[in-house]
């Protein structure tokens, strides 16, 4: 499980180094509501004939779950939604029930429709990847290299360093 204000720190921990490599991920606040991250991100796309799609990538703090939830949209280059059979299509991994795992839903924050990882399962995963004692880690780093390839999103291997640090 993760708090807000652990979701935050290491939103921003994020953010700094995604600065420092130039890889997009900036935290975004709304008005007067809870803040995300977020990245856009332009691809080609070998299934539709290498077309270019654009991604935008949002993660999300989860009350009800207390973990970060992914969401995302992807379109192509005349501003079409892909479907959500095609954004299945698009993930580098097969999980045994796509229903269960992506879905369609309104965003928590902006009120609009978003794909989403599900979250029921995250807290789960989780709790297998902790980091041992004397580590410090970044809860989110670790979470989104786990779920990223699920998604077409890359994650630079930059991001390694402050995922799995050593406590000073």
């Amino acid at each position: 499980m993760l708090e807000w204000d652990e979701f935050q720190r290491y939103a921003k921990e994020i953010e700094l180094l995604s600065t420092s490599i130039d890889d997009g991920w900036h935290f975004v606040v709304e008005k007067d509501k809870q803040g995300y991250l977020e990245k856009r991100v332009v691809f080609r796309d070998p299934q539709l004939h290498k077309e270019v799609i654009k991604g935008l990538y949002h993660i999300v703090y989860s009350y009800s779950y207390r973990v970060p939830v992914l969401y995302f949209n992807m379109w192509k280059t005349d501003g079409s939604l892909l479907a959500l059979q095609q954004v299945w299509a698009k993930s580098a991994t097969e999980p045994p029930d796509w229903w269960s795992t992506i879905t369609q839903q309104e965003h928590p924050i902006l009120r609009t429709p978003f794909f989403q990882l599900h979250p029921c399962k995250t807290s789960e995963f989780m709790k297998q990847l902790r980091t041992p004692r004397g580590h410090r880690g970044n809860y989110l780093l670790t979470w989104l290299s786990t779920v990223a390839p699920m998604v077409a999103l890359q994650v630079p291997s930059e991001y390694a360093k402050v995922a799995f640090t050593q406590s000073e």
